[in-house]
């Protein structure tokens, strides 16, 4: 379709057209808003030239004149901020999408610590509607038991000592934008009532104040504590939960994003680094990327970071990082804790021995793709275990 608007010379029966659309959704489900679109466009342009002379009579902003569509196509990643190929990222960044161009859905993003979860929330603003106001992010989990209340909905001079000026809370400094409310699971049950009560009333009171005040803000909320189970405890309130529910997103842990996310991780991370530092961005060692692939990653996408800055650091300006260049210790931890993870245990025994290792490369022609499936392993973890036990032998030509 060309990029602009397209003009719709004829009038349009709204039955048949909301049908079509109906039709467009259930066979195609459709997950992008410009291939819906499209679609859409061209199914107009079919029913305009197919309507019958009697609809020429009918009341409709057709009828009435010529009227305009204008669509406007995200060019390439609607998110570039989150890094990654896999189908984890593939489909998070479709629910991404829904979300954003939604500017009113309050979105509850859950998933391990590290995970990038304050990222997503702020993709999700900047591709949104209310890109041009503020994005506020309040810690809940950093918030003192004494100054919470005041931290989430401001104060009013004289309110208690020391507040000498008017200070209004996160909602009210939004305006228009987006309130991201992190490691929401951490807030008391008092913080939790009046936090619902604002959501449901739209209004905050700040401290000292005798009236409230209106927001209007699109809230996000983020947090690593299961809150189906909080909730079903009693440490969470339901009726919040549900709040802050109303469309939910899942940040998956590093570990199942597959290899190619790693690496394609690892080699933004070091460029944002060495830009930091004002020097070349080095290159990854193939043995590197071998053993990043093979770790577990249990604190995820922030401890790859510190990770690789502690091996930039360690490598002085080395134009290649290389395995030596990893914190103490890092490359044996992969190459046997990630293994154990895989299968479900942390007892080095139930490791692979070089008997199964060779075994399971001869019944498949030393094909390591099938060979590291039926040890349960990916082919990195496989091509670690080789080396370690010396397994050799040469896949057939």
């Amino acid at each position: 379709m060309a990029k602009g608007s397209k003009r719709v010379a004829e009038p349009v029966a709204t039955e048949a057209l909301a049908e079509i659309v109906s039709r467009i959704r259930r066979r195609r489900a459709i997950e992008r808003a410009d291939v819906l679109l499209d679609e859409v466009l061209e199914a107009i342009e079919g029913l305009a030239g197919s309507a019958s002379p009697g609809c020429a009579d009918r009341e409709s902003p057709a009828a009435r004149g010529q009227f305009r569509l204008h669509v406007t196509r995200p060019a390439g990643d609607p998110f570039p901020e989150i890094d990654g190929e896999s189908s984890e990222i593939r489909r998070l960044k479709q629910h991404m999408l829904r979300v954003a161009l939604d500017a009113d859905v309050s979105v509850l993003i859950s998933g391990e610590s590290g995970t990038g979860k304050e990222r997503i929330a702020r993709a999700i603003h900047r591709a949104s509607p209310r890109h041009r106001s503020p994005f506020v992010v309040v810690n809940c989990a950093g918030l003192s038991a004494t100054l919470v209340e005041d931290e989430l909905f401001g104060h009013v001079r004289g309110a208690f000592t020391g507040a000498v000026d008017d200070r209004a809370g996160p909602f009210e400094r939004a305006a228009g934008g987006s309130v991201f409310l992190d490691e929401v699971g951490d807030l008391t049950a008092d913080l939790q009532m009046k936090l619902l009560r604002a959501l449901q009333q739209r209004t905050v009171q700040r401290l000292g104040a005798r009236h409230e005040t209106a927001f209007e803000v699109r809230v996000l909320a983020a947090t690593n504590v299961d809150l189906a189970r909080a909730t079903a405890r009693g440490a969470f309130r339901e009726d919040l939960y549900y709040r802050l529910k109303v469309y939910e997103l899942k940040a998956p842990p590093l570990r199942q994003r597959g290899h190619s996310d790693i690496e394609r991780l690892a080699a933004a991370i070091v460029k944002r680094l060495a830009a930091r530092r004002h020097r070349p961005a080095p290159m990854l060692d193939a043995d590197l990327l071998d053993v990043l692939c093979s770790y577990g990653w249990p604190g995820n996408v922030r401890e790859l970071e510190n990770t690789l800055e502690c091996a930039i650091v360690g490598s002085e300006g080395a134009p290649i990082l290389t395995v030596e260049h990893l914190p103490e210790g890092f490359a044996r931890r992969a190459a046997t804790g990630s293994c154990d993870s895989v299968r479900g245990g942390s007892d080095l025994r139930a490791l692979p021995s070089a008997e199964d290792v060779q075994g399971a490369l001869e019944r498949n022609a030393f094909r390591c793709e099938r060979a590291a499936a039926e040890l349960g392993l990916s082919r990195h973890q496989l091509y670690r275990l080789r080396k370690r036990y010396e397994v050799r032998g040469a896949r057939p030509q």
